[in-house]
Order: C-alpha cells, then sequence, then structure tokens
C-alpha cells in the first residue's frame, strides 16, 4: 500500500504528516507501522506522526491524532499541532482561523499576517492530569501549584497516553 505523506517541522521537532480525510491508512492499531515509518534509519524518521481526520464535532474543522516515534499514540504536541494546522491550511481545509480536536480536547489556531501558525490554545474543559507524586503531608506546609499552558506531559509531546 502506498502512503502518501508529508513532511513538517516545528521548532526542531520532525513530523510525517497524513491526511486521512478521505482514505484511512493506520489507525492506533497499527503501533509497528508507525514505529517503522518514524524510524530514523528504515523509515522515514520523526519524532511523531499526525493524522489530519475529519470532525464529527459540529463547528470543529478536523482531528488531529498524534503518535510518538515508538508508535504509541500520545497526548497533544504543541509544535505538532503547529505543523498540523500549517498542514491542514495548506490543504485549505480553512481559512486563517480554525478549531480543531486532539486528544486533550479542543484547540483554537490562526494564522498570521506573515502565514505563521500562532500557538494552539486549548479551549476545552480542564481536566485532571496524574502528577504522579506523594503529596500525604506529615506536618503544616503550604504547596502553590502553578498551571502553565503546557500540553500534555511535557512541551515537546513526548508523554504516553
Amino acid at each position: 500500500m502506498t502512503i502518501p505523506f508529508y513532511k513538517y517541522q516545528g521548532t526542531g521537532n520532525d513530523f510525517v504528516v497524513i491526511d486521512q480525510r478521505q482514505t484511512r491508512y493506520l489507525s492506533q492499531s497499527d503501533e509497528q507501522k508507525i514505529k517503522f515509518l518514524c524510524d530514523r534509519r528504515f523509515g522515514i524518521g520523526a519524532d511523531g506522526l499526525i493524522l489530519l481526520e475529519n470532525s464529527p464535532l459540529p463547528n470543529v474543522d478536523f482531528e488531529m491524532v498524534y503518535f510518538n516515534a515508538d508508535g504509541a499514540e500520545s497526548t497533544m504536541c504543541g509544535n505538532g499541532g503547529r505543523c498540523l494546522v500549517a498542514f491542514a491550511h495548506f490543504l485549505q481545509v480553512f481559512d486563517n482561523q480554525c478549531v480543531f480536536n486532539a486528544i486533550d480536547g479542543l484547540h483554537e489556531a490562526r494564522i498570521n499576517t506573515e502565514g505563521v501558525v500562532e500557538k494552539p490554545k486549548n479551549i476545552g474543559e480542564l481536566r485532571g492530569i496524574n502528577l504522579d507524586m506523594d503529596l500525604s503531608i506529615t506536618e503544616q506546609a503550604e504547596m502553590t501549584l502553578i498551571f502553565n499552558e503546557i500540553s500534555g506531559d511535557n512541551s515537546s509531546g513526548s508523554g504516553r497516553r
């Protein structure tokens, strides 16, 4: 099977990008194929693979499905999101502003006057995250948690789902 693909780079991360709006080439069960495609020696080589899919949601321009190079579906990757927005714009999926759905919810993005994708912004509901840390307190203590606009487990998108 021939899979048409594009290669995008965003702030040092590179991605294999595939348009799946008309033809379904890959799915979450194709972990080994995705791992092979991302392999830098034997495949195309990339930090991750991103699928552009139609969205069943009203007023949402497209869906983003992101996989790490190990083939596992993963959390939203900011650099990957910017690349997919640029790709969808190239395919004329939207004009200058879009809303897309990723594993962590809805995101807004826009193309500025220089043709650069501005940082996708999560507009979905706030959800809990697993910090994987012991918060038991044996004495009086004060803790401040700061929530930044980081999607997924880290800003590079390498967190597993």
